[in-house]
């Protein structure tokens, strides 16, 4: 399982990007200035390769969807930690969080003769995936988290 890990990089783990981020978070709000931050994930973008903690959630699956399912796990699970450490530092009631996609799911590697990384990613049953300008190209999920005013 640790071999596959050797192709990933610092960025493409969101526990390190996190890490960053609240560290930079928690050093703006000790000062008393607001921040803007931009986190891009990239754990499920080709190479997706999860951490086997994450992996190993998935045990009914092949190994590339365990990667697959385990890297949108890991993000689910460092958003939390982003939304927790908001609260902790009492400025949550004052954050605009987003969280988004920036594509629908990527080219099916298979399609073109490649048995690594057939991505399992699923387009709802719209037309085009990645690099298509079809709806299942551009369309994607959003979420926007802030506090309602009083």
């Amino acid at each position: 399982d640790m071999l596959s890990l050797q192709y990933v990089t610092p960025v493409d783990d969101p526990e390190f990007l996190v890490d960053n981020f609240l560290a930079f978070a928690r050093q703006a709000v000790a000062a008393g200035r607001p921040f803007f931050a931009q986190i891009s994930f990239h754990n499920n973008h080709i190479p997706y390769i999860a951490h086997p903690s994450f992996r190993a959630m998935y045990p009914e699956y092949d190994m590339n969807h365990q990667d697959y399912y385990g890297g949108l796990s890991a993000v689910d699970a460092q958003v939390g930690r982003i939304r927790s450490a908001l609260r902790e530092m009492g400025v949550a009631n004052n954050t605009l969080l987003a969280l988004t996609s920036d594509n629908g799911p990527e080219v099916n590697a298979g399609d073109h003769g490649c048995s690594l990384f057939v991505n399992p990613g699923d387009n709802g049953g719209r037309t085009g995936r990645k690099r298509a300008l079809t709806e299942g190209g551009i369309r994607l999920p959003g979420i926007v988290e802030y506090p309602r005013s009083e």
